[in-house]
């Protein structure tokens, strides 16, 4: 029998969970106190900014019930591009632009 072989190790189920997920490379905030998943993808952001401008995350962080990483964490329904695309609306504000537009009034 050969000795050097090792057992794999078995991994716990967050760790197995864990091992599967991606942090977001621009929205995963070390400071931040709530984990948002979307698919794979993992945001970490923060719970204040986002009940101040959404009813709805507001509700849906007073019904809590999971937790990711030691923090309170929700799986949504939505996927990464637009999860991405709402929260740099929420954290830059959202911007227009109009290419090779100029309007004409009189």
């Amino acid at each position: 029998m050969d000795n050097d072989r090792k057992r794999p190790r078995k991994l716990d189920p967050e760790e197995a969970v864990n091992s599967q997920l991606t942090n977001h490379p621009n929205l995963y905030f070390e400071d931040g106190n709530v984990i948002m998943k979307a698919g794979n993808t993992l945001f970490c952001v923060h719970r204040t900014i986002l009940s101040k401008h959404s009813t709805v995350f507001r509700d849906l962080f007073a019904q809590n019930t999971e937790t990711l990483r030691g923090l309170p964490s929700f799986t949504l329904d939505d996927g990464k591009d637009d999860m991405e695309s709402l929260l740099n609306t929420v954290y830059d504000g959202m911007s227009v632009i109009i290419h090779n537009t100029i309007a004409a009034y009189g």
